[in-house]
């Protein structure tokens, strides 16, 4: 790969995000702000150490189980250490270049020419779909290694060497530390047809038995990667069973949002058209590949067909453009039955939503074909017939619906207009003579038209620019600062403990991340995953059931109470509640309003909120889902517990006693407290795999209380219980990764320095 390839591609890459970084936008809106933001920086280390678990959202929460929160992924380093909102526009440029880079790397492994490398590595880069994902960052992290990951599995299938297979492996962490693990289901997939492709077409990588020790290396790559990124990966899986996401997405919700049919056509014409019919479609995904891409992208799969291309290109195209088309139908979501056999059949896809976003891993193959395309033209393969052809269905079909719909017209006829434009006059260049010297000069311009078009034209028309901010974010708003009255609760609690708050439905799903930026325990929160067990009394709260096992659905939104009257809501040890109005309820105590623009906040204390840490000696015993269920509904959490386990009954008297809590780091709690009998030692924080507890510095059992919370047994005294988090997951994932990556620096030094035959 050239230096002047590189250097074309960020230059493409800066002139797409030009409007970011001269500051004219920020991408500091939507899920960057309220998601990955207070994510990322909760998840930044402290005191030199990664915190394994959080108290800001959800009464506990293993964030590095979260693969949103990115921890070990270098480039979320970027945005911890630079901790301004412009970190976020260095992040998405570094994907555009790394994305841009791969194609380069994987078309040049396939033998395309340079200027076909730099079209496909930038019909890619600068695509529509990419950029628009760029949204959500573990996704485009994720999908932005994809090409580089095909590059270096194509690598292993031609020359399966150590060092081969060690890159790919290290790619294949990097995407699995990026944290889109739904973008990583759709890439193995994509790579599956790839890799079929090339072993169907590989009479030139040997007989039989060399093609099963190619297929060999790719499973060492696959357990090489898996092991590297074993410190993020374990503990994902035993996150899992545990979240909602366990009971799988029901498909309606797992559907949405999804692309009408008619909407692919703006694979080749602007998303700013408006729709036939009028109207809004179901997402605003940018689907633009460029006015040239798919016209090179059909013109190279109909010319890898034909019988004298067959054996060189043939079999690969054929399988990427069924994967194309895979992901173009399966992105209609309920408009076809081919995202449901996807769900049932691929493994991951069970967790896959938003299938309008498949076309962004469609985009992959499309640009790999529109490369495969521009080469084929260059060496006089592709018929004149064949681009003429095509181009009457790609610029006479939508020519004729301007010309017979009102639907185009006005704003719509300046989007049809300028890739219209860009067709035509890329249209005029293929059709040149057959002379290879002026096919080279044209290569050349339609790069730069490329580049024009994809780069000055469509970027700013993407839904990731025209959503964007026009103003800078304020420090309140990135340091978390937008409600008042978390800085009034930090005022008034001397600790965190001790002033626990559910910010209440009605700011806006920012909001209910803000005690992490603030370093407040906080009940409420937005997440796309979060402990089943929370979300049940979530949905206790506001339906009076636990949350549905037929499903994940769109009730979601109980992640944040909405019920204050419900008794469940005192269990959550809460003692502050932030609404946007007062609530008539007497349990709750008028502390202050306050103003905001056009918004207020009322802060209320709850005066029946059980305290952060108590003793209770009177206990409910309810084993199955449905007794916990009617229990936790009719039991004053003031004078017994539930519990599950039948040896944890209890008949003391019924009240608790409030004990002081100790947390000497989230993964570390103290408490102190004294018995008069036996008794079970409350603590209101989330139950999961790996605490542990010490009474009088001997291990004693953690139970689950009150269907979420943690229970100590303890007997008549004084005693010193310790509760710390050593996850089993990451105990061994961090030892597997640094062990790895400690053998992988071995074999390098041994091969530069070691002796030599």
């Amino acid at each position: 790969m050239s230096l002047g390839a590189v250097l074309v591609v960020v230059f493409a890459a800066l002139l797409g995000l030009r409007d970011f970084i001269s500051g004219a936008r920020s991408p500091f809106f939507a899920d960057i702000r309220y998601t990955h933001h207070p994510l990322i920086t909760a998840g930044a280390p402290v005191d030199g150490r990664w915190p394994l678990w959080s108290d800001h959202i959800f009464n506990g929460y293993p964030i590095f189980a979260d693969p949103q929160a990115a921890q070990y992924y270098p480039p979320t380093w970027i945005v911890q250490g630079w901790g301004e909102a412009e970190a976020f526009t260095a992040f998405i440029l570094l994907h555009l270049i790394i994305a841009g880079l791969g194609m380069l790397l994987w078309l040049r492994g396939r033998g395309l020419s340079p200027p076909a490398q730099l079209f496909g590595g930038l019909s890619f880069a600068l695509s529509g779909a990419f950029l628009n994902t760029a949204i959500h960052l573990g996704l485009f992290a994720t999908v932005a290694w994809a090409p580089l990951w095909l590059a270096s599995v194509d690598r292993v299938l031609r020359r399966p060497t150590a060092g081969a297979v060690s890159l790919a492996g290290l790619v294949l962490a990097a995407s699995i530390f990026a944290g889109g693990p739904q973008f990583l289901a759709a890439s193995v997939l994509l790579t599956g047809f790839f890799v079929g492709g090339v072993m169907i077409q590989g009479r030139s990588l040997g007989s039989a038995r060399a093609l099963a020790g190619r297929a060999v290396s790719l499973v060492a790559v696959v357990v090489l990667g898996a092991c590297v990124s074993a410190v993020a990966l374990l503990p994902q899986l035993e996150f899992i069973p545990h979240s909602q996401r366990s009971i799988g997405l029901e498909l309606a919700f797992a559907g949405h949002p999804s692309l009408a049919p008619h909407a692919l056509w703006r694979l080749w014409l602007s998303p700013s058209l408006p729709r036939p019919g009028g109207g809004a479609e179901a997402d605003a995904v940018e689907l633009y590949t460029g006015g040239l891409g798919l016209l090179l992208a059909l013109a190279g799969l109909l010319t890898a067909l034909r019988r004298e291309h067959r054996r060189e290109h043939g079999v690969v195209a054929a399988a990427l453009g069924l994967f194309v088309l895979l992901a173009l139908s399966a992105s209609l979501g309920p408009e076809l039955p081919v995202f449901r056999r996807l769900v049932e059949w691929v493994p991951g896809f069970g967790y896959f939503r938003a299938p309008s976003r498949l076309t962004c891993i469609a985009g992959v193959g499309i640009a790999y074909l529109a490369a495969l395309g521009l080469d084929l033209w260059l060496r006089g393969a592709v018929g004149r017939r064949v681009v003429a052809g095509l181009a009457v269905v790609l610029i006479g079909a939508p020519a004729l619906a301007i010309a017979t719909s009102r639907t185009y017209g006005g704003e719509g006829l300046v989007g049809v207009a300028v890739p219209l434009g860009i067709a035509v006059a890329g249209l005029l260049l293929l059709l040149i003579p057959s002379d290879p010297r002026r096919r080279g000069i044209a290569g050349g311009l339609l790069l730069g038209l490329t580049i024009v078009d994809l780069g000055v034209l469509a970027a700013p028309r993407n839904p990731l620019v025209l959503l964007s901010r026009t103003v800078p974010p304020t420090r309140s708003e990135v340091e978390g600062r937008d409600l008042q009255s978390l800085a009034v609760i930090a005022g008034r609690e001397g600790a965190p403990v001790e002033a626990r708050v559910i910010i209440a439905e009605g700011f806006g799903r920012g909001s209910y991340n803000h005690t992490m930026l603030r370093g407040l325990d906080g009940v409420s929160g937005y997440n796309g995953t979060s402990l089943l067990r929370f979300l049940d009394l979530m949905h206790l709260i506001e339906k009076g059931t636990f949350y549905p096992r037929s499903g994940l659905y769109r009730d979601e939104i109980a992640l944040k109470p909405r019920r204050f009257d419900s008794p469940v809501i005192a269990m959550l040890g809460a003692p502050y509640v932030v609404t946007p109005s007062s609530l008539n309820i007497p349990r709750y105590r008028f502390i202050r309003r306050l103003y905001a623009e056009d918004r207020s906040e009322v802060l209320l204390r709850d005066r029946l909120a059980v305290p952060r840490a108590y003793l209770s000696t009177r206990t409910v015993v309810a084993e199955g889902l449905a007794e916990r269920e009617r229990a936790l509904l009719e039991v004053d959490p003031h004078r017994a517990t539930v519990v599950e386990d039948p040896a944890l009954a209890l008949d003391g008297p019924a009240s608790i006693t409030p004990v002081r809590v100790e947390r000497v780091r989230p993964e570390h709690v103290v408490i102190e407290c004294e018995a008069p009998a036996p008794a079970i030692l409350v603590l209101t924080d989330a139950h999961y795999p790996g605490w542990r507890a010490t009474v009088d510095g001997e291990e004693a059992p953690i139970a689950v209380v009150n269907h979420l919370f943690r229970g100590v047994a303890v007997g008549p005294g004084a005693h010193r219980v310790e509760l710390t988090f050593r996850p089993l997951s990451y105990a061994i994932g961090w030892r597997v990764t640094v062990g790895t990556l400690f053998l992988l620096a071995l074999g390098v030094f041994w091969r530069r320095f070691g002796p030599r035959r």
